[in-house]
């Protein structure tokens, strides 16, 4: 460099030092320019629990120029979040929060809004039991559910939702227990936030607790030869009542048997005439039936019926065959109380109608069976009705009015029309209205109902008349009369007046006399015939006392297997029953 160009830059250098000092030579100090404001930048006013974000402060001068000055940090709250010296945020718990940057006093703010983290999604839901849960009838489990995130840790806090597909079978609460209702499987589900688990729960059946059979009424007038269904079911342990098929064991397998082909019932099938006690037994649980079988009539009912036109005919009802229907008798449309002879081929009956000159004709008539050579037997004036057939097959014992209703009489006749004879003409004093009148077995006595005292009784005399006597003295209204076969006993019908609701029931007292025992029964039973083998009373009854279509039943003596004979309404009742032979 040449030396003119080097004198020149330190020529000006000096100029340049002159005119930084002041007159004196001293030099002058630098003013650095003041920090006018802090501007704070953030990469979001947002943040998550536990997350950070990194703010920025930028002093600036009252220009709006960029300072490279100091900054500190500080958070208004930092129980929600904190700032570090480096201007990172932490954050601590949902809120907002002020962060503050200062430079050389002035300061700079950054609104911070703290967020919730986003719970991590479950991927799982676990259940503490893998297997099936078997349950008691009436048992308990607690279930319990955890959710699981996709790295499988647990996320605690979740909210569980319980399900059950039956609640018949087993229901769950909202904290999981399970609770047995009844025998089943059913499924209980957990559900966390959409994700579900499952288990299957098996209820055992609740043990027997009683056997319960349903007895049909048939069965208590079971016949040789009958079958009867029992309904058999068991009430559990839970009080559920359910349909089961039994093991079935007899007394007596000769008499009768019963045996379960299905859940819902028992077959009871008789054998023969006797006692018989029937047990089922489940689960060792058992109930027991006892039952009374006895023989099939070995004759049939003979009987009138009443249609709605006022006209009454006369029918036989086979008794030895099931489903067996009424069979019309040819003996026209007026005639009632039917008596078969004692070989069943004949009847003689009453016939109430007017004449052909327009008088009420109340005659008897005799007819063969098959309703040829019909002939006129009475023909008194007043009424001729209730005739019965002679033991030895002879005569016809019936009742006469003279139509006054001031005299009636017990008669005989012969079966030829002859003979006709008045029986009641030696009666004791006072004793009146007699009616109802029957042979003995024998033909010997014969046992009618007659009024003394305004008491209607029953009594016997011989069968000419003499030696009457008063058979019933015990309190109550005494009707009809049929002896036992052996000749030792009476059934009649006897109403209670003080009791009404009691109705008309059979029964029976001794030949001899002495207090009569009652056959209580539901609804009436009049117009008792005992039949030939001893085995039956038939009878005109009601279901309802005073109430309802007369219909044929039969009892056993001693009350019990009172059956319904009539079964079908169609075929319109029946009164006035007798046995009759079968042909």
């Amino acid at each position: 460099m040449s030396r003119n160009r080097i004198s020149g830059m330190l020529a000006l250098l000096a100029a340049f030092v002159a005119a930084a000092c002041d007159s004196s030579g001293v030099q002058a100090p630098v003013t650095p320019t003041p920090v006018a404001t802090v501007e704070v930048s953030a990469p979001s006013t947002n943040v998550m629990v536990g997350q950070q974000l990194t703010l920025v402060a930028m002093p600036r001068s009252a220009a709006g120029e960029p300072l490279q000055r100091p900054v500190t940090w500080s958070s208004q709250n930092v129980q929600i979040a904190t700032v570090s010296s480096a201007g990172v945020v932490t954050a601590i718990t949902p809120g907002a929060v002020n962060i503050v940057a200062t430079s050389e006093s002035r300061t700079g703010v950054a609104a911070i809004a703290v967020t919730a983290a986003s719970p991590a999604p479950v991927a799982e839901v676990r259940l503490n039991v893998d297997d099936e849960v078997l349950l008691e009838w009436n048992g308990t489990t607690q279930l319990s559910a955890v959710a699981l995130d996709a790295q499988g840790a647990e996320l605690p806090g979740r909210s569980v939702q319980w399900q059950t597909s039956k609640p018949a079978i087993a229901t769950v609460s909202d904290n999981g227990s399970v609770q047995a209702v009844a025998a089943g499987i059913a499924t209980i589900t957990a559900i966390i936030e959409g994700v579900a688990s499952n288990v299957g729960v098996r209820v055992k059946t609740a043990p027997v607790a009683e056997v319960v059979l349903e007895v049909p009424a048939s069965a208590s007038a079971l016949e040789v030869g009958e079958t009867v269904f029992v309904g058999t079911r068991v009430k559990l342990a839970s009080g559920q009542l359910v349909e089961r098929a039994m093991t079935w064991t007899s007394s007596n397998s000769a008499v009768a048997t019963a045996s379960s082909s299905a859940p819902v019932a028992a077959a009871v099938e008789a054998h023969a005439a006797g006692d018989v006690t029937l047990t089922a037994a489940i689960e060792g649980k058992s109930a027991s039936i006892t039952l009374r079988v006895t023989p099939k009539p070995t004759h049939d009912l003979i009987y009138n019926r009443w249609n709605a036109q006022n006209a009454s005919e006369i029918f036989v009802l086979p008794l030895d065959v099931a489903g067996g229907v009424p069979v019309r008798l040819n003996a026209g449309n007026v005639s009632r109380d039917p008596s078969p002879s004692p070989d069943g081929t004949r009847l003689v009956f009453a016939v109430s109608q007017i004449d052909p000159l327009g008088r009420d004709q109340n005659d008897l008539y005799i007819v063969n069976r098959n309703g040829m050579n019909m002939r006129w037997l009475t023909s008194m004036p007043g009424v001729e009705d209730e005739p019965t057939w002679s033991p030895d097959g002879s005569k016809i014992l019936f009742h006469a009015s003279d139509g006054s209703g001031l005299e009636n009489a017990l008669w005989t006749v012969n079966v030829d029309g002859t003979g006709l004879t008045k029986l009641t003409t030696s009666l004791p004093a006072g004793v009146s209205d007699p009616r109802h009148a029957a042979w003995s077995p024998n033909g010997s006595r014969i046992a009618f109902t007659a009024a003394r005292d305004g008491q209607h009784k029953v009594w016997t005399m011989n069968a000419d008349g003499s030696d009457a006597r008063q058979v019933t003295t015990d309190d109550g209204f005494d009707v009809g009369a049929t002896w036992s076969p052996d000749g030792m006993r009476i059934a009649f019908s006897r109403y209670n007046p003080g009791v009404p609701t009691n109705g008309w029931d059979v029964a029976i007292v001794s030949a001899a006399g002495g207090a009569a025992v009652r056959l209580s029964l539901a609804g009436d039973q009049l117009t008792p015939a005992w039949s030939p083998d001893g085995n039956y009373i038939a009878v005109t009854g009601t279901a309802v006392a005073g109430q309802g279509t007369q219909n044929l039943y039969t009892l056993r003596p001693d009350g019990s297997g009172l059956r319904l004979r009539t079964v079908n309404t169609g075929w319109g009742g029946g009164t006035a029953p007798a046995w009759v032979s079968r042909q």
